[in-house]
């Protein structure tokens, strides 16, 4: 064993270019493994939570009828009484926030231009709607009270040349089907990081978003976030006597998590690639080294 080992350290310093080179070949595919697997991991892992904060939520409570797709408005697809609904589920050790939102289509409208939006009733004291809180550009944030402010997102504003005070048109479809047309004063502009997000949502008081979509007593969605996500299984469990449907972020965010698999797939093949490279590089050091020392090798045998 002791003589092997000293013949393989000979082969090592014969041709110390040679075996740098191979080390460092070895070195750059590891570390290029390595790199994409975390950048894949992160970017996926930032989808979700960016997801989970914006839209989601760990947890939703909703009408077993409701399409989060139709954005519908019909009072057998609505959540009945969400305040007491939302107290009861803040009761819970594991909820760090409960909050109920109400979703509407909506069309804007600024001087000749209009553009399609989804209008979202929020309560602006609730501490899931920190995102849009901490990413205020201009202006100021909404208030319970106010009956003329709407927050829309940075992409929206550069799309209609709107700055913080600017006023707007907003059409909103209502519960009877009837559609409502008010002014309103965009009272700021803010910023998720998130375009998509950014450039088609229109923020309002949820006791104004209630009134001109004639819902009061109302909401789309009791929005739910967890202290950490591995309590979902558990808050899932005590909510699942409710009348109402109970979705998890697992559900919601399906689409993410199958770009996650996919991803996922599409490296191992890259996995395999490199390790195929760096094999072969290994595999072309030997040979070179048996080939250079054929006869000392022989002696040896």
């Amino acid at each position: 064993m002791v003589t092997l080992l000293k013949l393989a350290l000979r082969n090592i310093g014969r041709n110390r270019r040679r075996s740098f080179f191979s080390s460092l070949a070895l070195a750059l595919g590891f570390a290029l493994l390595l790199v994409m697997a975390a950048f894949i991991e992160g970017e996926m892992e930032n989808a979700i939570q960016t997801n989970i904060r914006l839209l989601t939520g760990h947890v939703q409570i909703r009408a077993s009828t409701y399409d989060e797709d139709k954005t519908s408005l019909k009072w057998e697809e609505l959540v009945n009484d969400p305040e007491a609904l939302t107290a009861q589920v803040k009761t819970l050790p594991e909820v760090k926030d409960a909050t109920p939102r109400l979703f509407a289509s909506g069309i804007i409208v600024s001087k000749d231009q209009s553009l399609g939006v989804r209008v979202m009733g929020i309560d602006p004291l609730a501490e899931a709607n920190e995102p849009y809180r901490s990413g205020m550009l201009s202006g100021s944030f909404l208030t319970p009270d106010d009956r003329e402010g709407v927050l829309i997102g940075k992409a929206l504003a550069d799309k209609l040349n709107l700055q913080a005070g600017d006023r707007v048109t907003l059409s909103v479809n209502t519960s009877n089907g009837d559609i409502d047309e008010q002014r309103f004063i965009v009272r700021g502009i803010f910023s998720t990081q998130t375009y998509a997000f950014d450039s088609s949502t229109v923020l309002l008081p949820l006791a104004k978003a209630q009134a001109i979509t004639r819902t009061e007593k109302h909401a789309s969605v009791i929005f739910i976030l967890l202290n950490e996500s591995r309590q979902t299984e558990k808050v899932m469990t005590a909510l699942s006597n409710l009348p109402y449907q109970v979705v998890d972020w697992n559900e919601m965010n399906e689409i993410v998590l199958q770009m996650e698999e996919m991803s996922n797939a599409y490296m191992s093949l890259f996995y395999l690639i490199v390790l195929a490279i760096t094999a072969s590089v290994i595999t072309n050091t030997l040979i070179m080294a048996v080939f250079e020392r054929t006869r000392e090798i022989g002696i040896r045998m």
